[in-house]
Order: structure tokens, then C-alpha cells, then sequence
């Protein structure tokens, strides 16, 4: 017990000496649009199983500029599994390109990454899951001055071979640090 309230009072002290940091927050902004070019829905998501099938997310750029750290974050929370009516524990990598759009308008500035989907169930298996364990994690960091008079960000990723992934509008956040 002692232990725990030593570390709390360094924790406060820390908290502190940094008034900036405490003071600081997380915005995090969900999409305004969500557009994708799949046809096969299953229970609220949108199955991208089909090469060059894309989804497409748009952000607002209000606020955008101001981040903190000078670095935008982008969730992501697919789904991903090995085939129509297929198994759990599967992750892959999807490639992401980002866009800003600004106003008036100007040059379209586009990044282009590659994102990891981690899935932390297991097992990992084959057979028809019923759609356990098919949800994955990832994130892209994006610095925020390519977003420089931003009025609009758009997401996209295309789906290029390999597992199915299931998209949604929530499937997908921008999240920054503001003073």
C-alpha cells in the first residue's frame, strides 16, 4: 500500500511540474462520410473481397493544424478473416492513402502507407467462426502539417489480395493531441 501511494504522489508531482501536458487532450474525430465499393454486407459490415474493392472515409481539417505534437493518428478497426464465412485470428497489412482537400482549392497532397492489423485472438482458426475473433487493430501516424489549410481528409484503403476485410463508418478514427 505504501508503494502505491508513493508512486501516486510522484506521478502528481510529475503531473505538476508539467502543467502543459496536463492540461493537454486526445480530440478524436469520427468520419463525416463513409463510401466503399463493396456489394457483400454481412450484420452492419461492408466485406472488401474483391481486388481493387476500396473503402473511404472523410475527416473535417478543423482543428487539424493545431495538433500538439505535429502528429495525426489514424485507427483502425476492420475486421479481417481468411474467406467467406471464414475462421479467427488472422491480421495483414493494408495499404492506406491519405488526402487533403483545400479550400479554395489547390494541390491535392497525397500519403501513401502501409498499415499492420494486428488481431489479438487465438486461436488462430480456419473454419467458420461465426465472426469471433475476426476483429484487428492498427494505426498510421501521418505528420500534421501535410494537412496545412486542410478543409477536408479522406482515407482510403484498397483491398489488394489475400484475406477479406470488413469495413464500417467506425471502422476507422483520426485522433491528435490539442493544447
Amino acid at each position: 500500500m505504501r508503494r502505491i501511494a508513493s508512486t501516486t504522489l510522484a506521478l502528481v508531482a510529475v503531473a505538476a511540474l508539467v502543467p502543459a501536458a496536463a492540461s493537454a487532450r486526445v480530440a478524436v474525430q469520427s468520419s463525416s462520410s463513409f463510401t466503399h465499393t463493396s456489394n457483400v454486407p454481412i450484420s452492419g459490415w461492408w466485406w472488401l473481397r474483391v481486388p481493387h474493392a476500396t473503402a473511404t472515409w472523410v475527416f473535417s481539417g478543423a482543428g487539424v493544424q493545431q495538433s500538439r505534437s505535429g502528429r495525426v493518428y489514424l485507427s483502425f478497426s476492420p475486421l479481417v478473416t481468411n474467406r467467406a464465412n471464414g475462421g479467427s485470428g488472422f491480421a495483414r497489412s493494408i495499404r492506406v492513402s491519405t488526402r487533403r482537400f483545400t479550400s479554395p482549392p489547390g494541390a491535392v497532397r497525397t500519403v501513401n502507407t502501409w498499415v499492420s492489423l494486428y488481431n489479438p485472438f487465438r486461436p488462430t482458426l480456419s473454419e467458420d467462426t461465426q465472426g469471433v475473433g475476426y476483429q484487428t487493430y492498427g494505426y498510421a501516424s501521418v505528420s500534421s502539417s501535410i494537412w496545412k489549410g486542410a478543409y477536408r481528409i479522406s482515407v482510403t484503403f484498397e483491398w489488394l489480395s489475400g484475406y477479406q476485410v470488413g469495413v464500417r463508418q467506425d471502422a476507422v478514427k483520426l485522433s491528435y493531441w490539442v493544447p
